[in-house]
């Protein structure tokens, strides 16, 4: 197996894991938040994000029911990303209204954003199924995440036949474009209540980010593109920098933005530990799966003890 890290120069980063405190953990990037956020489980995807990208509010079930590409790679069906699939308004809109039938004996298709589809559960739907996340499947075997459900295997079998014959996928097979050939359920749920966050303020670009911290009275803010003192006492900084190219096969790209998030943040991050203008940094650190990560603390006082050696990214992997 390729060593994806194999000269790839991370010193700050290195620098900051071998004198800090790594903790690794059983939580993954999603129970993190959940915690960050007061929550006892995963944070319910589909009315979060909904909420996020909609700023409204709803008591109801939501699912999130979003359109992807399923495709032959290496003899095995894998799952597209429906941010790459540059599915306009227009074409999500004639798709939605075509699907809408079909979905009916479940709940009302909502066409929240062109690659973000949500489905407002009717009071009489049968419970949800464990859905796989869909972010969690990108660029991998689709059987392995698609609902055992019955109910639900029928319905994304109506889908994909409708999908199929749909003329906006002919029109964009003319243009070169991957068809929308099925649908992905997952992340179904209500909103919750009680959350609250240490944090006063929060960076990022997820709609779920968004969710949450509008529940929390926080507007989220864009990360900026270089670290920089920020006028918080606690801010939260989500980077997702490397999120794109996860499950993808894409190596290159995956150490062009590591060697980019080197450079802008954990490079001046270390220089102001260093400095004293920044007293203690918490870095939490996804894992290989969705249930594994890794919390790294350091502190102005652990960055002074030079005698710690720079510790190698491969670390992280052991």
């Amino acid at each position: 197996m390729y060593d994806l890290t194999r000269d790839l120069p991370t010193p700050s980063l290195d620098t900051l894991l071998g004198r800090g405190c790594l903790v690794r953990h059983d939580n993954g990037a999603n129970r993190w938040l959940s915690k960050a956020f007061g929550l006892r489980i995963e944070p319910p995807f589909a009315p979060l994000r909904r909420m996020g990208l909609t700023g409204e509010t709803s008591s109801q079930r939501f699912l999130c029911v979003d359109p992807v590409n399923f495709s032959f790679v290496d003899r095995n069906v894998t799952v597209s990303e429906p941010d790459k699939l540059q599915l306009t308004t227009i074409e999500a809109n004639a798709l939605g209204e075509a699907l809408g039938p079909v979905f009916q004996v479940f709940g009302e298709l909502e066409i929240t954003a062109p690659a973000s589809w949500h489905l407002k559960m009717h009071d009489t739907a049968p419970a949800l199924p464990a859905l796989m996340p869909l972010p969690d499947f990108i660029g991998r075997r689709a059987d392995q995440g698609l609902p055992a459900d019955p109910q639900w295997r029928h319905l994304i079998n109506e889908a994909q036949i409708l999908l199929h014959n749909h003329p906006v996928n002919h029109a964009r097979e003319e243009r070169g474009l991957p068809r929308i050939n099925s649908i992905w359920p997952w992340g179904g749920g209500n909103l919750v209540t009680g959350t609250k966050t240490v944090h006063d303020a929060v960076f990022g670009q997820s709609p779920v980010l968004h969710g949450l911290s509008r529940l929390c009275g926080l507007n989220v803010l864009t990360p900026p593109g270089v670290w920089e003192p920020l006028p918080h006492r606690s801010p939260l900084v989500v980077l997702d920098q490397l999120a794109p190219w996860r499950n993808r096969g894409n190596g290159l790209s995956w150490r062009d933005a590591v060697a980019a998030i080197e450079t802008n943040w954990f490079a001046p991050l270390l220089s102001a530990l260093r400095r004293g203008t920044l007293g203690n940094l918490t870095l939490i650190l996804p894992g290989s799966d969705r249930d594994s990560g890794a919390r790294l603390e350091v502190s102005r006082s652990s960055i002074l003890k030079i005698w710690r050696r720079p510790a190698p990214l491969t670390l992280l992997a052991a």
